[in-house]
């Protein structure tokens, strides 16, 4: 994926071998638009980075071993329609960046509400948000 120019769509779901880090590269594939790497063994924490995915609509990074804080960066994303990170072991509180686009573009924000603080959130936990209805993928 590294230096590559346009890519919109990567998914690589239910993939168990998928390991290491969310590589920090990745932010600067400003084209994608839909990124889906769930259940997987993804470690490490969301770059800051990925806030310069300024044409993100959907991003599920759900189940998964990924931990820390979701960066407020995320909050510039403002074509993201969903935004899901259940299943992994994040901290802390859901930045106020990321909750103001609630409404305005963001309709599914999911987490482990019991872990990370969000009272923005739209679904807690992955069997709530997989019953919530999605937005339409692009």
């Amino acid at each position: 994926m590294e230096g590559m120019p346009v890519l919109r769509e990567l998914w690589t779901d239910n993939n168990p071998l998928l390991s290491g880090p969310l590589y920090d590269f990745i932010g600067d594939i400003t084209t994608l638009e839909s990124f889906s790497v769930t259940f997987g063994n993804l470690t490490g924490s969301i770059p800051e980075s990925f806030g310069n995915l300024e044409n993100m609509k959907q991003m599920w990074l759900y189940s998964n071993l990924l931990s820390g804080s979701v960066p407020p960066q995320l909050g510039a994303l403002t074509s993201m329609k969903a935004l899901q990170v259940e299943g992994n072991s994040f901290s802390g509180v859901m930045p106020e960046e990321v909750c103001a686009n609630i409404g305005d573009s963001l309709v599914v924000l999911g987490a482990d509400c019991e872990e990370l603080e969000c009272s923005c959130c739209t679904c807690c936990g992955l069997g709530e948000c997989n019953e919530q209805p999605q937005p339409p993928t692009i």
